[in-house]
């Protein structure tokens, strides 16, 4: 794993403000796949005030195999990865958990059943453990609390099943183009380059050998196309951080939001800049 500076950590530690405001429950910002909403402000205060913080080196596991997933687990620094399937390259689907984010504990939360996959820290990460029981606690004597949590974990299993839909019928380009726009809308910043052209600049989503995991495409075909960008003059490189032309991402976000009935009604823009320069005259 290539090793980030601590501006690239610091870029995806503030993200962008995409989140709940502190006085409502749900979000307005669409539902992306490989990265869950990032936590409503007041869980996410409840979780450091309740949770044991730990951190992880790259590649080391959140719980361990014989260990019971009875925690909610926050990511506050760095990246953590959820998979089905093994972690050792041939899994068929990896996700991610950037800092604000849920780690693993939300899909066993009710019900208690062992949650599916694995989950472990794909660079050197900092986390914050709750145990499920406490949590369970406040949401039976708060129901504000309750009804927050039940959002956040309808939010994360949407994102999933998002995914999902994204390995199973997108071509490897647009699985690219999905993954981009996820972490450009989470992380980037509209900004001119130097030719005058409005570009989105943000920290560079991982390493190939994760942009290959989470799209579950071959090497081949990820360098084939990110030349192809480069080429096309649409995805530029900058040390830690990456320029890339919205008009190549805006074809999938029209498909994503082509999948929302509501999305009309719900108001979310209607493309994925004019989604980013929001966020960013709100930060």
């Amino acid at each position: 794993m290539a090793k980030f500076s601590q501006s690239w950590y610091a870029s995806i530690v503030q993200g962008k403000n995409n989140t709940n405001s502190a006085d409502a429950i749900y979000s307005k910002v669409p539902v992306m796949p490989w990265i869950h909403h990032r936590l409503h402000p007041i869980l996410e205060k409840l979780f450091m005030k309740l949770g044991i913080a730990r951190a992880l080196r790259e590649g080391e596991k959140i719980f361990s195999s014989k260990e019971k997933i009875d925690h909610v687990v926050l990511v506050t620094k760095g990246v953590t990865g959820r998979a089905i399937g093994s972690t050792s390259g041939e899994t068929q689907a990896i996700a991610l958990s950037t800092p604000g984010r849920i780690a693993a504990g939300n899909l066993n939360f009710f019900s208690g059943r062992p949650a599916a996959g694995h989950y472990f820290a794909i660079t050197n990460a900092e986390v914050v453990y709750v145990p499920q029981t406490i949590l369970a606690g406040l949401a039976k004597q708060d129901r504000f609390i309750n009804e927050l949590l039940q959002v956040q974990f309808e939010l994360a299993s949407l994102s999933d099943r998002v995914g999902f839909c994204c390995l199973s019928l997108l071509s490897t380009e647009d699985k690219l183009k999905a993954l981009t726009s996820t972490w450009a809308l989470n992380y980037g910043t509209m900004v001119y380059d130097k030719e005058g052209r409005k570009m989105i600049r943000m920290p560079v989503p991982l390493t190939r050998k994760y942009q290959i995991l989470v799209t579950n495409c071959s090497s081949v075909w990820l360098d084939k196309v990110l030349h192809k960008w480069i080429r096309e003059k649409n995805w530029k490189r900058d040390g830690e951080f990456v320029l890339v032309n919205p008009e190549l991402l805006e074809p999938f976000y029209r498909w994503i939001r082509g999948c929302m009935d509501e999305a009309d009604s719900y108001n979310y823009p209607r493309t994925l800049a004019e989604q980013i320069l929001l966020e960013d005259e709100q930060n």
